[in-house]
């Protein structure tokens, strides 16, 4: 497909992309890439928001941000060297996304039309999009770059190193493809439920709300910013960088916007630390984390570009 997602502890979001060259028609397309990809990017952040409201603050703060970032990367595969894919295929995903159930959208699992033509490169190839590749996957070299090889999408139990490397509707656990639990089905750190179930005494199941008994946080509503503090269900609350983070007052209160809460004290409390902005310096061995989608390569913030993966 050619909207990916990436599933972190930090946000669901992730590896959404394209470059956008300019802002004409493509390929005899009736909608300019940029309005497309603007179009997918509004669609995207707001659908995310009303799935997995807590998780959208974490990663950008807020919804208009989130579409400011993906509306500048998320058409990258138009035009891309190899890529078939078309502003009127991006657009007519944005149409569709607003329907999609949220078991669908966090589940891996988009409208058949969010998955796009197959491109020419061979399995082997360098590339940054999934619509480059003859089998539809760009498989990730690692954590910390912008480029990947061609492939195919890895089954259950195939070897993976994000979940964008597995087949839709799976995730990666343990290194390993598998598929998202549904209601009643056994769980545990190796076989992950879809995010909208919590895992409860091994099974998947509904969420629990704040106040409810609970031994670890894959029980409660993460998606909506509860959490266990070890005996019940717990609200969690966000500040913007450089404001403090940690315990507060009872409150476990996290960086929103990406930002990353650093120097953490025998208190339990730090500071929170703005994510660098794209072509500043970045550390991947602690400190703060790039803004997303862009990732640390080379102790830069760098977001995917088609035609650097050569």
């Amino acid at each position: 497909m050619f909207i990916r997602w990436v599933f972190a502890a930090a946000a669901l979001f992730g590896g959404i992309g394209f470059v956008v060259a300019c802002s004409t028609t493509s390929n005899g397309s009736s909608v300019t890439t940029a309005q497309a990809s603007t179009d997918t990017a509004v669609a995207l952040c707001t659908r995310f928001n009303d799935c997995a409201p807590a998780y959208m603050n974490l990663a950008f703060g807020s919804v208009t941000e989130c579409q400011t970032r993906y509306a500048a990367t998320v058409g990258r595969g138009v035009g891309a060297n190899g890529s078939n894919l078309t502003a009127d295929e991006l657009e007519s995903c944005a149409k569709a996304l607003p329907a999609a159930s949220c078991a669908d959208v966090l589940g891996r699992s988009l409208p058949a039309v969010c998955h796009g033509p197959a491109g020419s490169l061979a399995d082997g190839a360098p590339c940054s999009d999934d619509s480059q590749c003859l089998n539809k996957k760009c498989k990730s070299s690692g954590p910390n770059t912008t480029c990947g090889i061609c492939g195919s999408p890895a089954a259950a139990g195939g070897a993976c190193i994000t979940s964008d490397d597995c087949a839709d509707a799976m995730g990666c656990a343990a290194s390993v493809c598998v598929a998202f639990g549904a209601t009643g089905s056994t769980c545990d750190a190796a076989h992950p439920c879809n995010s909208t179930l919590a895992c409860v005494a091994g099974k998947c199941g509904p969420v629990q709300a704040a106040g409810a008994a609970c031994k670890s946080s894959s029980e409660c509503d993460q998606l909506h910013g509860i959490i266990c503090d070890g005996k019940a269900c717990t609200k969690i609350s966000f500040v913007s960088a450089p404001a403090t983070c940690g315990l507060l007052g009872g409150v476990y209160t996290l960086c929103s916007n990406g930002a990353t809460c650093t120097g953490i004290a025998a208190t339990g409390m730090g500071s929170c630390t703005a994510a660098p902005k794209d072509g500043t310096a970045c550390n991947v061995d602690g400190g703060a984390k790039c803004e997303d989608p862009a990732k640390c390569v080379s102790g830069v913030c760098t977001t995917s570009d088609p035609a650097t993966c050569k």
